[in-house]
């Protein structure tokens, strides 16, 4: 059963998709416009179950070396991955906002889970990063600096319009779907 809040923001996600079409229909809109609202509008859905699983009373915050904080959600199990091997991620990521930028959970259809071989500098290197430190079925929020994420340059287009704006910290839900170990 949900609770009233994850309704209201069920709601509420469903209302912003619903004002994407119809700005759609009344006057000229961007591909790019819909898409951020329809992925905002489904983080707002999620969000709820993101942040009371994200910080659990006794969450015990960790830092790698080059400065990803992470909270283990859930531990996995088998063997971790190494340089070579193809992995498949599921995840959220947000802005330091808090608004959902991208979502690949497996909650949008017909998207499949990311996958990259690690070590081949496929994906941001926050990512290259912190799966070394997660088995199989392992779910982490982590907090990337700028730096580990798009840096200074962030993922905007030539008329300036950022999906992620410039020296931005992100924020993902990650999930280590599975590892295909390199032979």
């Amino acid at each position: 059963m949900r609770s009233a809040v994850q309704l209201a923001c069920t709601l509420v996600a469903c209302l912003s998709l619903c004002s994407a079409f119809v700005s759609m229909s009344s006057g000229p809109s961007s591909r790019r416009q819909v898409i951020q609202t329809g992925v905002a509008a489904a983080g707002a859905a999620l969000l709820p179950s993101v942040v009371s699983a994200a910080a659990p009373a006794k969450a015990k915050v960790y830092e790698t070396d080059n400065g990803i904080l992470y909270v283990v959600r859930k531990e996995g199990s088998g063997p971790r991955p190494r340089d070579g091997d193809l992995v498949a991620i599921k995840y959220i990521g947000y802005l330091n906002n808090g608004k959902a930028f991208d979502i690949n959970d497996g909650s949008v259809a017909g998207r499949k889970p990311t996958v990259f071989k690690l070590g081949a500098k496929q994906v941001i290197p926050a990512w290259e990063e912190i799966v070394r430190y997660m088995n199989p079925g392992a779910e982490y929020n982590i907090v990337v600096p700028a730096k580990l994420g798009y840096g200074d340059k962030g993922v905007c287009v030539g008329d300036g319009e950022c999906l992620v704006p410039p020296n931005e910290t992100l924020k993902f839900t990650i999930i280590l779907d599975k590892v295909a170990i390199s032979p």
